[in-house]
């Protein structure tokens, strides 16, 4: 009776043979083309994406951990795909939020035609792409070769694209040329964007930076609070009251544990795990919280190592508010602050 009720047990969240051996082949293989080939591993993730458990930044940010450097979007350079550039990873078109497939086809084929881009009338004006991709390419950094910051060009394209159509291309109709009037009234100096606002940016419009995480942006105050990152958690040796705090990456409540709600949270150095027990999911401000919030502070016993992931057992959460993330956005439109 003992024996049969460890298997009864057992059934509830072991794998069969077949399958972990199926899941431990994979995981050997990506762990060896991530030693030996690790920028055309991480290229294929964004070109297979979506894919396994990690969203886009997620493997972004470790991509730049493990000295891969990522690429924002050119519209002279990218494909619609990611693709490899040398020692580093180049995002894709098809990666921009309403650019989609069709669009970075639509670019990459106008490109092969006609020749570079020269200037963002001159994108517009043969692509026949709308003001919405236009933006958001902008807003990523794809003009960024061009001379003119983002700020500038977006004030250009308001200038000029408040015709353009919201669709992919414009009917193939002559267009009107640009008249030789003077526009050295329009050419105005502006400031960029800053860091801060260029990767809120990026976030909102491809899910993922290839510049910043969004808590390098709060980790002066949040050393001065006390509040350890993943690198000092993993200095740290268990059992030990700790605080931490991050972006949720995922949030998961297997049905065979009891209640209890599992954490990934991220910030600019790597990954940590957060138990959060049923006593505390059940409190309706705690329950809020773990359900919905986008950053988190997590005070809690650093119960041990996973690898190279700490593991905390909560016994109080908070949500995470500065100004850096007060009017930021996540990519389904909630407020991350």
């Amino acid at each position: 009776e003992d024996m049969f009720r460890n298997l009864e047990g057992f059934a509830s969240f072991g794998f069969p043979k077949s399958h972990a051996a199926a899941f431990g082949l994979l995981a050997y293989q990506s762990a060896w083309l991530k030693e030996h080939h690790p920028v055309e591993f991480y290229c294929a993730l964004y070109n297979n994406w979506p894919m396994g458990f990690y969203p886009p930044h997620v493997f972004t940010n470790d991509a730049r951990r493990h000295d891969v450097e990522i690429l924002s979007p050119d519209i002279n350079v990218s494909a619609a795909l990611c693709t490899v550039e040398g020692g580093a990873v180049r995002i894709g078109l098809g990666y921009v939020h309403g650019v989609g497939g069709a669009g970075a086809e639509a670019i990459m084929e106008t490109r092969e035609e006609g020749g570079l881009f020269r200037s963002l009338f001159d994108f517009v004006h043969r692509t026949g792409l709308g003001s919405e991709p236009v933006e958001n390419l902008i807003r990523v950094g794809a003009f960024g070769e061009l001379g003119l910051n983002r700020r500038e060009l977006l004030w250009q394209l308001g200038l000029f694209g408040s015709g353009l159509r919201h669709r992919l291309r414009a009917p193939a109709a002559p267009r009107q040329l640009r008249l030789a009037l003077p526009t050295a009234q329009d050419q105005i100096s502006l400031p960029d964007l800053t860091a801060f606002e260029r990767m809120a940016a990026d976030y909102e419009v491809m899910n993922l930076s290839p510049e910043d995480h969004p808590m390098s942006f709060q980790r002066a105050w949040l050393d001065l609070a006390g509040v350890s990152s993943s690198q000092d958690l993993r200095r740290l040796s268990p059992p030990q009251v700790v605080a931490t705090a991050g972006l949720v990456v995922c949030r998961q409540r297997p049905a065979t544990a009891k209640g209890i709600i599992f954490l990934l949270l991220e910030d600019e150095h790597g990954l940590a795990n957060v138990l959060v027990p049923r006593q505390l999911c059940e409190q309706e401000r705690e329950r809020m919280l773990v359900r919905t919030s986008a950053f988190l502070q997590v005070a809690g016993v650093l119960e041990g190592h996973a690898g190279a992931v700490p593991m905390l057992r909560a016994t109080r959460i908070d949500p995470l508010q500065d100004r850096a993330t007060a009017g930021l956005r996540t990519p389904d439109g909630k407020s991350w602050g």
